[in-house]
């Protein structure tokens, strides 16, 4: 058999313009034309599957989801490719508008507060008894970590509550056994893909006026939150075709069951080290 009838990547007899085995297409880097032609062809596939995959997730939530259920897969980008773009979109949104904003009052401390440096400080107290040191804990868990945290807003840190909303879309749908682990995996990385988008979609047009004003800033991170179960509901609304009353309920659920599992964790981390 000549191999010119073989596939160049596992070997295999070709039949057609794609490998049956591996999928790979006919290869012969023969011309610069050949070359420039394999170019365009992965720069355009690509070029439209991220605009149908992010047309979608700003106009269809929870269609994409849905799609990849249904083992749909091949005009879009993959559910994990999705989120590390949309998070270095995100990322690149958030470092500029850090330039941007002023963020000078971001804490107000209480001076009478005991400021440590380090968390483990904290457990070389001797003074004090191990109620107190907890309190201490919490204290500088929530003002230090989780308050900046959810302040920035950065999309690198906000993938950190991936894994507590899967399990919170696990309890909120735990009564339908034809779903697994997995579909809500699919669903927690589509869901948070969306809301970055559209997050960086509205700091882009703040960047160029001036919203940063007291009040907007006190309404900033509620806003963002309101953000959140809005496309959730509206996802779930287009997933579990149910009504917009339950997806409404769930959407409030799966924002504060979520925030509840990481304030546990904190809390067990602050009990435990």
């Amino acid at each position: 058999m000549s191999d010119n009838n073989k596939c160049k990547n596992c070997q295999t007899k070709l039949i057609g313009k794609f490998c049956s085995e591996c999928g790979q297409k006919k290869y012969e880097l023969s011309k610069v034309r050949d070359l420039f032609s394999e170019f365009s062809d992965e720069f355009f596939n690509l070029d439209s599957r991220v605009f149908l995959t992010f047309k979608y997730l700003i106009t269809k939530p929870g269609f994409l989801t849905k799609e990849y259920w249904e083992g749909k897969k091949s005009r879009y980008l993959l559910p994990f490719r999705t989120i590390l773009v949309t998070i270095f979109l995100s990322f690149a949104i958030d470092s500029l508008s850090d330039k941007v904003v002023n963020k000078s009052d971001d804490l107000n401390v209480d001076k009478d507060k005991i400021e440590f440096n380090s968390y483990f400080e904290i457990n070389k107290m001797s003074d004090i008894d191990w109620s107190d040191r907890a309190l201490y804990k919490i204290d500088y868990v929530i003002n230090k970590w989780l308050i900046p945290l959810e302040d920035d807003g950065n999309a690198v840190s906000m993938l950190m509550f991936l894994p507590f909303t899967v399990v919170s879309l696990y309890l909120l749908k735990i009564k339908t056994r034809i779903l697994y682990l997995s579909h809500h995996i699919i669903s927690a990385l589509y869901l948070w893909s969306g809301y970055l988008i559209i997050k960086g979609f509205i700091l882009s047009i703040k960047l160029g006026l001036p919203l940063y004003s007291d009040l907007l800033s006190k309404l900033y991170s509620l806003e963002f939150d309101f953000l959140f179960i809005v496309y959730a509901t509206v996802s779930f609304h287009n997933i579990y075709k149910q009504s917009f009353f339950r997806s409404i309920i769930e959407g409030i659920l799966c924002y504060y069951i979520y925030l509840f599992l990481i304030l546990l964790t904190f809390l067990i981390l602050v009990l435990t080290f």
